[in-house]
């Protein structure tokens, strides 16, 4: 929402406002903070009322309560990017539309040991990737 804090997205959603964009993925937070800063909820609920096309919420979503945490805010909200919380786990967009986690059992954890990449791993690597999730309220 802006390099050094997220105040600077209005102006910046002023130049996006003036073309047909088709929808508009804003991450909810500067570049200064990164992943490590807090999504700022309350800019993003501004930005979304003042943008012109779809927004797309993309912040912190690692859980079913993340959700509801956000469409509390912006009840309208039908799609939101959850790239580092679906790497973390697998079943979060089942877990989005209501329903379980994953469950292993003691062998398939055995079997899983040693693959798990931290955030900062993954952003040392290079790998980014995101996943959308659209859907009815949780």
């Amino acid at each position: 929402m802006g390099v050094r804090s997220t105040a600077e997205f209005p102006a910046i959603l002023e130049v996006f406002n003036r073309y047909p964009v088709k929808q508009l993925i804003i991450h909810a937070r500067d570049r200064e903070g990164q992943y490590k800063s807090t999504p700022d909820l309350p800019g993003f609920v501004s930005a979304f009322s003042s943008c012109r096309c779809p927004a797309v919420y993309n912040g912190n979503i690692f859980s079913a309560a993340d959700l509801a945490s956000v469409q509390s805010a912006v009840p309208e909200l039908d799609c939101v990017m959850v790239g580092r919380g679906v790497l973390e786990n697998p079943a979060l967009i089942r877990m989005l539309s209501g329903g379980e986690d994953v469950f292993f059992d003691d062998d398939e954890d055995r079997s899983l040991e040693g693959h798990a990449v931290s955030h900062d791993e993954r952003a040392s690597l290079g790998f980014y990737t995101n996943w959308t999730w659209r859907g009815a309220s949780v």
